[in-house]
């Protein structure tokens, strides 16, 4: 069994995903990665640059077309983006 290109990017959108839902904002079954980015910068907007970066980058790396340094930059940005925001626990005591 081998493992997809995108399973890291994945892995790093999922795990977003729940943190966000555990925090109080679940994804919308409709929503893309950039609406439920904007979406959320709207309920902690001093994360709002972060949420921009995680949301960008993981529609490119999912849905673009790119070289292996383009991707593997990408994927730099994401998890850098991810790691500047609190645990879920903090984001729910943060004002909205």
């Amino acid at each position: 069994w081998r493992r997809r290109r995108d399973d890291r990017a994945v892995s790093l959108w999922n795990a977003i995903c729940l943190r966000l839902a555990r925090a109080g904002l679940p994804r919308l079954p409709h929503e893309g990665p950039i609406a439920y980015a904007q979406r959320a910068s709207l309920r902690w907007p001093q994360f709002a640059i972060a949420f921009h970066a995680i949301g960008e980058s993981f529609a490119a790396l999912r849905y673009g077309r790119m070289g292996e340094p383009e991707r593997l930059a990408l994927l730099a940005t994401l998890k850098r983006a991810i790691e500047v925001l609190p645990a879920p626990a903090a984001l729910r005591k943060s004002p909205a």
